[in-house]
Order: structure tokens, then C-alpha cells, then sequence
């Protein structure tokens, strides 16, 4: 759990997290923290908040359970009420969105708190453990390192980038530490998502309407993939245009 100081502010700076998140906001709920998919052909589920936390894989209770325990009464009580109902429940649906349309400055900023604590700080931990370090690259690589974290996971975050190396020079056996150096940002950026497109490129059927790419990074209805590599195309553009533009010290 963050630590505040004598002014109830928290001390993990959690304002810093709106200059990366804008890439995981925009294409997973527009901005939205009251946000809930439908879940029709994710086999994640029906998804919530401004980072569309899945709710098959646990996600949901996570952040429902972490709430809860949140230091400030006022903001524990939006977990209490809605660890009152079953996840996807109509009753559970109706409490999400309406602490969402009633306070988004406050319901948002918990659900950046909870994203940069559980996804992006631990992702950034593992990448360290590979000799790459995300303190040292730009807000427009580490906007996709959150992104990525909270589309695929922590673990599979980093396995992402691992793979996505490959897609700088074939002829070299690299790994992530040749490439820790924000020099090299704009060519992982295409890479990562070169990798990602490619896996859409390469999902097949498995069993009657679920496709599954051949990392298996990339699963879903025939719609949901056609989605997800739209997706990745734009959000590709979107973070060279960021490593283009100002504000990209490391």
C-alpha cells in the first residue's frame, strides 16, 4: 500500500503516472474510470474502469480488495460497497458506474494509483532483473511499458519485450539489456508493436469462435483480434508521435 506524508498526499508521486498513461487510458476506455465493457468475445470478460481491469482473471478483485484497505475511510468506502456485491453482478455493474459518474477525479485517480503500484512499478522491476531499466528511457517508452503491463500483464509485459527485440535486428542475438539506452526507444517502440501486429497476423481458430496467436498474446473472437491489431497500429503512431514531441527526459 502507498505511504502518505503528514498531508495525506501520497509519497509514490502519483500525479507523475498522468504523463505515461495516456496510451493504456485512451485505448482501453478512452479516459473513462467509470468504464464497463461488455465482454462479448474477450476471454477476459467484461472489463472495468480506465484501465479495463479484467474481470475473469481476478483483476476486478484485486483492486476491490486493495481499495478496501485504502488509508483515507472516505475513499475505503467505494470498496466496501462494491465488495458488497459479486464482480458482474447487475447490483456490482450499477455501484462501479456510479461512483464513476459521481467522482471521477477521485475514482480515476485511486484506479492510477492502483496501475502504477501493482502494473507498472512491478513491471518496471522485472525489466530491471533483465538489465533494462525504465528510468532511463523516455515517458514515450514507458507510456507503452504501462500499457503493455496492463493489456498483457507484468510477467507478460516483459515477455513482450523480450520477444519484441528480435524485431530490431534478426541477424543479432539480442536481449534487452542491448537496448537500455533511450537512444534505442524509437526502434523498441516499432518492435514492440511490429511483434503484437504480427501476432495478430498470426491467430488461428481454436475450437468455435476463440482465436489464439501463436505466442497466444493475442486471444479472442475473429472481431476482437481485427480490434486488437487496429489497436496496436494506432497506438504504434501514438508513442513515436510522444517520443517525437516535448517533454521525453529520461
Amino acid at each position: 500500500m502507498t505511504v502518505y506524508n503528514e498531508n495525506g498526499v501520497s509519497e509514490s508521486d502519483t500525479g507523475s503516472i498522468e504523463r505515461i498513461a495516456s496510451l493504456a487510458r485512451k485505448y482501453e476506455s478512452n479516459g473513462d474510470p467509470a468504464c464497463v465493457s461488455s465482454g462479448v468475445g474477450d476471454v477476459g470478460g467484461i472489463s472495468y474502469g480506465l484501465y479495463q481491469l479484467s474481470s475473469n482473471v481476478g483483476s476486478v478483485d484485486e483492486f476491490v480488495a486493495w481499495l478496501t484497505e485504502y488509508p483515507k475511510p472516505e475513499y475505503a468506502n467505494y470498496g466496501k460497497l462494491l465488495s458488497m456485491n459479486k464482480v458482474n453482478s447487475k447490483e456490482f455493474i450499477a455501484d462501479w458506474k456510479n461512483i464513476g459518474y459521481v467522482d471521477p477525479g477521485g475514482f480515476g485517480m485511486l484506479q492510477d494509483e492502483y496501475i502504477k503500484e501493482m502494473y507498472y512499478e512491478k513491471a518496471s522491476k522485472m525489466l530491471c532483473k533483465e538489465n533494462y531499466c525504465a528510468d532511463k528511457h523516455t515517458d514515450a517508452m514507458r507510456a507503452v511499458i504501462l500499457s503493455r503491463a496492463v493489456q498483457n500483464g507484468v510477467s507478460g509485459c516483459v515477455s513482450v519485450m523480450k520477444n519484441a527485440v528480435s524485431f530490431i535486428d534478426k541477424g543479432e542475438n539480442w536481449n534487452l539489456s542491448y537496448v537500455d539506452d533511450k537512444a534505442f526507444d524509437g526502434d523498441m517502440i516499432r518492435a514492440i508493436y511490429d511483434f503484437l501486429i504480427d501476432e495478430c497476423d498470426s491467430a488461428t481458430l481454436h475450437g468455435d469462435i476463440i482465436c489464439r496467436s501463436f505466442y497466444g498474446f493475442c486471444k479472442g473472437s475473429a472481431s476482437v483480434i481485427y480490434g486488437l491489431r487496429s489497436r496496436f497500429v494506432r497506438e504504434k503512431a501514438d508513442a513515436l508521435s510522444m517520443l517525437g514531441g516535448a517533454n521525453n527526459d529520461a
